[in-house]
């Protein structure tokens, strides 16, 4: 099979600017699948990254590390046309973004990451129109060769709800930097973010969009706080400014540090917690989570989506529209040192399963199929 990559120069089109998540997972796609050409591990010829922008946001000369090309288009609104004209000529196309599928109208062949199709699931998640635009961009998965999900659970998603044949998508897992995310010591990362010492802090990072549950966490940490009056709920992530009066309302204005402004390295702030809480009602893979135990950080996590497929049996579960079961989770491990010590063994451990190294072989197998399906 592995035949078939001889020769063949793959591009990585993603949508956004670097900072974003599709963005950091196809910088790093792209350095690991570097080295496999340099030590000759696979023959392909070459892999280059494409960054598709709007135009007037263009301006890659800031970046830490731009891209191989830019796609732009013009108007608010993504133009596939605009975009498919600017592409260079690559023998396979690694599209990360559902958003992108219009191209594979034109373009062969092509393989499109999917995250997840929450928003076909739980209700709220989008208003109506873009979820009628979501719908209508998802239903193009015909015209890709092939579909890859990052996780089993967004797999099996795709088969049952949008009907895509089990032969037509694989699975590449999303990564983690396993040289950048490692334990560290907490007193000096509290330190460098100012955060107090000695007492015990809740990590979680990410957006505030209806399904990332925060009013359960909210009134779930006031109960917490009845067993452990000094913790700490730290968010970093932006912030929605409609939860301020319920933060206000539960009395909990010393309770939580919200760092909405948030975008650097979040090494720091999983080294300078007692646990990392992932309250989300579902979601296709749960990257937080992966870097929080690859840094030492035990993780607390809704059972739902394919948070419990990611961390395995180095987490503590808890059924997400509870309140008094976050809240429980989140006491038990607080207030056990030798479960935490546990779950940072086992998390460290399971880190290991999603390293980049990981992540590139399953690319090559799905460029592969991707290839012999085209032909």
């Amino acid at each position: 099979m592995s035949n078939i990559l001889d020769g063949k120069k793959v591009g990585l089109i993603r949508y956004g600017p670097p900072g974003t998540a599709g963005g950091v997972i196809m910088h790093n796609l792209k350095k690991y699948l570097h080295e496999k050409i340099s030590d000759k591990s696979t023959g392909l010829a070459a892999v280059e990254d494409v960054m598709v922008l709007r135009r007037g946001t263009d301006d890659t000369g800031a970046w830490e590390s731009p891209p191989d090309h830019v796609a732009t288009y013009t108007g608010k609104f993504l133009r596939s046309w605009q975009v498919r004209r600017k592409l260079p000529k690559f023998d396979l196309y690694h599209f990360h973004s559902h958003v992108l599928l219009a191209m594979a109208r034109k373009i062969r062949p092509t393989i499109f990451t999917i995250d997840d199709i929450i928003p076909f699931k739980l209700s709220g998640t989008m208003t109506e129109k873009k979820l009628d635009k979501f719908k209508q961009t998802l239903s193009l998965w015909k015209n890709a060769t092939r579909l890859a999900a990052v996780s089993e659970y967004t797999r099996r998603d795709l088969m049952e709800i949008l009907r895509v044949p089990g032969e037509k998508v694989g699975l590449i897992p999303n990564g983690v930097d396993l040289g950048n995310f490692t334990p560290g010591d907490k007193k000096e990362a509290r330190e460098s973010l100012g955060l107090p010492q000695g007492v015990p802090i809740v990590l979680n990072i990410g957006g505030e969009r209806p399904n990332k549950n925060v009013v359960r966490v909210l009134n779930a940490f006031t109960l917490v706080r009845r067993e452990f009056p000094d913790a700490l709920l730290v968010r970093v992530g932006f912030a929605e400014k409609k939860f301020d009066p319920v933060i206000t309302e539960l009395k909990l204005e010393d309770a939580v540090i919200r760092n909405g402004q948030f975008t650097g390295d979040p090494v720091a702030y999983y080294r300078a917690a007692d646990l990392y809480i992932c309250p989300d009602i579902s979601g296709g893979f749960g990257m937080p989570s992966l870097e929080a135990m690859a840094c030492g950080c035990p993780a607390v996590s809704s059972k739902n989506g394919a948070f419990p497929e990611v961390i395995g049996d180095a987490g503590e579960y808890f059924d997400p529209y509870h309140t008094e079961e976050i809240a429980a989770a989140i006491i038990k491990v607080l207030g056990d040192s030798d479960l935490r010590q546990k779950m940072i063994v086992r998390g460290l451990a399971r880190a290991k399963n999603y390293g980049w190294e990981s992540t590139a072989e399953a690319a090559l197998r799905e460029y592969a199929l991707a290839l012999e399906a085209a032909e």
